[in-house]
């Protein structure tokens, strides 16, 4: 029999044995208490170590552990060993495991001046942080849980502005300020977020402007690619042709790409091709697409041939 020195009762040795046992391994703690049910103390550790086995009394101390430090609203712990780490005033934590400084807000490196979560988010992790967490992995778990959707939330709010009619968040990626709304329908000024019927919207306001001028420059840019790129195939068109007319027999060297059309030249004895126009690989015997040499070894198209 164990006798319990808090309350004097005692029990059975095998039955306490086994019922404290079943609380350690679920977690259920708070359990461990005397079995009368008009009695409910708690158990004291010297009681629990002469109950338990030392595997299950192992496990009673780090439960034990963890819930003492998740009581406390400035422990976080470390996203790469996971270890336990206190947070200063500034949110800064530093761990001595494996000495990364990190911010225990959103959990990446250490980013001194400047804000990772508005006021509104980083007082709702602080709140969460404060309502207590019953197990490490638990509360891990959820405290990120909690971070990914105060990221997201943030992300959307930096990228994107809400439809004046349906509140939608709209995202511009390209293209002028007026912007269609794809739940209601309606047009709007990406700028000022009033909404518009037309352009003249943008013909009378001294703030609103229809392109960026961010814009403007990447459009130019895109134009000046395209540009080059039509010069130099335009070269190579006329190199080809003049090398037909010069020599006939070229004819055989030439050859369209199976992927764009563009007529390309073969210099070598190579069979392995590649696109000018493309940069697609292709096979100048069977004029087929291909990845690797490996096409020439299970095929019968030669590498090599004049």
């Amino acid at each position: 029999f164990v006798r319990l020195p808090s309350c004097g009762h005692a029990f059975c040795g095998g039955c306490m044995k086994g019922l404290l046992g079943v609380h350690v391994e679920d977690g259920t703690l708070e359990q461990l208490r005397c079995p009368d049910p008009t009695c409910k103390m708690p158990l004291p550790p010297h009681v629990l170590k002469e109950v338990l086995d030392e595997e299950q009394f192992q496990r009673w101390e780090r439960l034990t552990l963890e819930r003492t430090l998740d009581c406390m609203a400035d422990l976080v712990y470390c996203p790469r060993c996971e270890a336990a780490v206190m947070e200063d005033a500034d949110h800064l934590a530093e761990c001595a495991g494996c000495f990364f400084n990190f911010c225990s807000l959103c959990r990446e490196a250490w980013h001194p001046g400047r804000t990772c979560l508005d006021a509104e988010a980083k007082l709702r992790l602080l709140q969460e942080r404060a309502k207590g967490r019953s197990a490490a992995e638990v509360a891990t778990r959820r405290e990120q849980e909690l971070l990914k959707e105060l990221k997201s939330a943030a992300l959307i709010q930096n990228t994107s502005k809400q439809c004046p009619n349906c509140k939608m968040a709209i995202e511009k990626s390209e293209g002028c300020n007026k912007m269609t709304c794809r739940n209601c329908g309606s047009y709007f000024c990406y700028r000022c977020g009033k909404l518009i019927s037309g352009y003249e919207h943008f013909r009378d306001s001294a703030e609103c402007e229809l392109f960026e001028w961010q814009e403007i420059q990447d459009f130019n840019m895109r134009m000046q690619d395209n540009y080059a790129f039509h010069v130099a195939h335009y070269q190579q068109v006329r190199i080809n042709r003049e090398m037909q007319r010069a020599n006939p027999m070229v004819n055989r060297h030439l050859c369209r790409c199976p992927n764009c059309g563009q007529q390309n030249l073969k210099e070598n004895n190579n069979n392995h091709m590649q696109c000018w126009a493309c940069s697609m690989h292709f096979c100048f015997t069977c004029r087929t697409v291909v990845k690797g040499t490996s096409h020439f070894s299970r095929s019968g198209c030669k590498q090599h041939s004049s």
